[in-house]
């Protein structure tokens, strides 16, 4: 009887560490970049996720359960609570108007798949940061290289002269 409730435990614990593999993985890369924002000259390495999956599955013993951790809304991984990747959809329409300048936020729905009210409000807060510009019933990116998909930030002197 007790091997069966040792067995059982050891088998919840066991599937709980593999579904926090995926959450170890992120932890090491968000603080990775955090250490270069702190020290750019520093290159670190972050602890790898096997060691500290390790570390956890040789304490598992001490707790017999394990409690997820709450999640807020904003920071939470793409997908678990049905939202898109912050800055998925704003990519997705400007790919969009990138193709078809002057296209007008019904179409945009229909192309992208997106909701017509996800559309439009995110066409008017990008008009009002000045990432897009009206056309007609439309909208454009406005001009300039960082705009261009070929731009690759780098200034290129032109040998024609007045280009």
């Amino acid at each position: 009887m007790k091997d069966v409730v040792a067995e059982q435990i050891r088998s919840a614990v066991e599937a709980r560490l593999e579904e926090l593999r995926p959450v170890l993985t992120e932890l090491e890369q968000l603080q990775g970049v955090l250490a270069l924002l702190d020290d750019p000259s520093s290159r670190q390495p972050a602890v790898h996720a096997s060691g500290r999956l390790r570390e956890l599955e040789r304490n598992a013993g001490a707790t017999a359960s394990v409690t997820p951790l709450p999640r807020s809304r904003h920071g939470s991984k793409p997908g678990r609570d049905g939202r898109a990747p912050q800055g998925a959809n704003k990519q997705r329409i400007l790919a969009v108007i990138a193709e078809h300048p002057g296209i007008a936020a019904p179409r945009i729905a229909a192309l992208t798949g997106l909701k017509r009210p996800l559309v439009a409000s995110t066409i008017s807060r990008l008009k009002r940061r000045g990432e897009l510009r009206a056309c007609g019933d439309g909208v454009m990116l406005p001009p300039g290289p960082e705009h261009d998909p070929a731009y690759d930030g780098v200034p290129h002197l032109s040998l024609t002269p007045g280009v």
